[in-house]
């Protein structure tokens, strides 16, 4: 289950806020989902091995193209990039360029993580009412 923990935090105006950060429970690693998926289905662990090395192969070698790769359901990732700017186009400096992958999740992912959220928002109340985890410092609190 998704939990969360809010912390005290002070800016450098002075100001005192209460910023809620997710608590990961774990990991799950590529051993932990082979194992499960070889269960749910009827495809061995090395074969959903081979599968997701190729995958991975496939996806970057996309993204290397400059493509964006849709993963169905999973999501998509998309090739990204930033450099540091200069006051001309002459003055830019390609060795500025910096490459990353952006992950957008899918439908199935984006539900799930609304329904997180909608628990998250039952543990809601109004300011000074009932349980309030920000009360008495760092607290945790399940969604």
């Amino acid at each position: 289950m998704l939990t969360y923990r809010l912390t005290h935090i002070t800016r450098p105006d002075g100001r005192e806020l209460w910023q809620a950060y997710a608590r990961t429970q774990g990991v799950a690693t590529m051993d932990d989902l082979t194992r499960l998926i070889e269960k749910r289905t009827t495809v061995s662990r090395a074969d959903v091995l081979a599968v997701v090395a190729a995958l991975t192969e496939t996806a970057a070698e996309a993204l290397e193209d400059g493509r964006i790769v849709r993963l169905g359901e999973l999501g998509s990732l998309r090739p990204t990039l930033s450099a540091k700017a200069s006051d001309t186009r002459e003055a830019f400096d390609a060795r500025t360029i910096r490459l990353s992958a952006r992950f957008k999740p899918g439908r199935a992912i984006r539900l799930a993580l609304l329904d997180a959220q909608r628990a998250l928002s039952r543990e809601r109340t109004a300011p000074g009412g009932g349980k309030n985890p920000g009360n008495t410092g760092e607290k945790s609190r399940e969604l």
